[in-house]
């Protein structure tokens, strides 16, 4: 009888570690992409031209095709130091202007012309906001 029971408890954790495994197997392709600032688009171009990546940078100037199919503009760095185009398709949110903080899934691609483009994916530009309730003197608007 205790042979048994070993038996079925082993095979009961064979089942359940096999189970785990193909879970995990499957869930893999859903790790989520490497986070990067602008100006790290050029020292880590490596990732960023091998697999998806979001991208955390300040929009600017010029800007093409605003709000219709195909969008072009420039990404920078909170210095303003590194410039990367990037090229957009999608919806675009209405917060969305020159010197806003921007985040987007793509890739950098490199051009004929040896420059590169951030390629973002449809529809994953984000706009972050900048706070209404915080004045330039960094106290509230309600004054307290």
């Amino acid at each position: 009888m205790n042979r048994r029971f070993r038996l079925i408890t082993a095979l009961g954790m064979a089942v359940v570690l096999a189970t785990f495994m193909i879970f995990v197997a499957l869930r893999g392709g859903s790790v989520q992409e490497p986070v990067l600032q602008a100006a790290e688009l050029v020292s880590k171009k490596e990732i960023a031209t091998r697999e998806v990546v979001q991208v955390d940078g300040i929009a600017a100037a010029p800007v093409t095709g605003a709000h219709t199919k195909k969008m072009t503009f420039f990404m920078t760095d909170r210095d303003g130091k590194h410039r990367t185009k990037v090229t957009y398709r999608g919806s675009v949110p209405d917060a969305f202007r020159v010197g806003r903080n921007v985040i987007m899934k793509g890739k950098l691609v490199e051009q004929p012309d040896g420059t590169n483009v951030f390629r973002a994916e449809p529809n994953s530009l984000v706009t972050k906001c900048p706070s209404k309730f915080a004045s330039d003197g960094g106290t509230s608007r309600s004054g307290s």
